[in-house]
């Protein structure tokens, strides 16, 4: 059921960032590319279950898992980086729901989250030696159509990149 914009933003209204933190950063390049080999990216986003306390404190974790190949006769993994991010909000339990949190975490959270993991990725690949490489801005399809689901979300970036 669609939520009722007028109290997701009293919701909203009250919601306070507390702590993002980055608990899981790794990134490892098996083997750097030789020049003028054909790379490319798969990437997949993993959004766990929320963690809600007192009804008023609410901790998203999200893991981005990216991979390298290099594009021969079969693809050859030459990098992956993993990344963790925890965000955790307070928002007044006068207006607090199960069904506002999960909007709020499909509908804003979500952004937040995957702008902290392009930068990381950004930073990873050229901390590598390698071309930078900058998540595009990309569709999200999550498993579940609904905007007020609280269960784990796992979804596939849909584009493709290249380093």
């Amino acid at each position: 059921m669609p939520v009722d914009n007028t109290i997701y933003n009293r919701f909203i209204d009250s919601l306070k960032i507390e702590n993002i933190s980055i608990p899981t950063l790794n990134w490892c390049l098996y083997k750097k590319p030789t020049a003028g080999r054909k790379l490319f990216t798969e990437a997949k986003l993993n959004i766990l279950d929320p963690i809600i306390k007192k009804n008023s404190e609410i901790t998203i974790l999200a893991e981005l898992e990216v991979l390298g190949f290099i594009e021969a006769p079969k693809k050859k993994k030459f990098m992956s980086i993993t990344i963790v991010v925890s965000l955790k909000v307070k928002v007044e339990q006068k207006v607090f729901s199960q069904e506002l949190a999960g909007a709020y975490i499909n509908r804003n959270a979500i952004f937040t989250i995957i702008a902290i993991f392009r930068e990381h990725v950004r930073n990873a690949t050229f901390q590598m030696g390698l071309p930078t490489l900058i998540l595009p801005a990309f569709k999200l399809n999550p498993t579940s159509k609904k905007d007020n689901n609280l269960k784990s979300n796992n979804a596939e970036l849909t584009k493709e990149s290249q380093l």
